[in-house]
């Protein structure tokens, strides 16, 4: 199984990450899971369209729990834009959360059946079975343009770097 060593810190120990992720410039990869209503994802529903995938690792974690909050807001702001939440959590678990944040403008995705994104796009945390925290957006022509890995995992992505960079392309 391909890995890179110490890319993340996770309480405070450096954590492998699972998978490779793909270069910038390249077609994004495909990937599936589960919607917080049991229904199934398939990423390639949103082909041909504008999309930021936020990766954390548990929405019952402020931290990630503001992530979400933050791109349910940004979204609303930003035309054509699929904003999709994607973590290890059960389902139930984001249900829960969109359901008590009033969460309404981005699809939460649960990856912990078999980590399909996570694998795909090198976010897994080996020992843990969570997926790192990031962003990656990807244009309509199904290419990633973006990618931010949070090097400590209980911390904020840079969300000036995102909105800045979604607002120049």
């Amino acid at each position: 199984m391909e890995y890179r060593e110490k890319e993340v810190s996770f309480l405070g120990a450096d954590r492998k990450l699972l998978g490779i992720p793909p270069k910038i410039g390249s077609k994004a990869p495909g990937f599936s899971g589960i919607k917080h209503d049991l229904t199934d994802f398939n990423s390639t529903e949103l082909d041909g369209t504008l999309r930021i995938y936020s990766v954390v690792p548990s929405i019952d974690t402020s931290v990630c729990a503001l992530q979400t909050s933050k791109f349910n807001d940004i979204v609303k702001e930003l035309e054509d834009v699929n904003v999709v939440t994607i973590s290890c959590d059960t389902p139930f678990a984001l249900s829960r959360f969109k359901n008590a944040q009033g969460i309404e403008n981005l699809t939460t995705v649960s990856d912990h059946i078999n980590l399909s994104f996570g694998m795909k796009y090198g976010m897994v945390m080996d020992g843990v079975r969570l997926l790192a925290r990031g962003v990656f957006i990807v244009d309509k022509d199904d290419t990633l343009v973006y990618a931010q890995v949070a090097k400590d995992v209980h911390k904020d992505i840079d969300f000036d770097e995102v909105l800045s960079f979604i607002k120049n392309m």
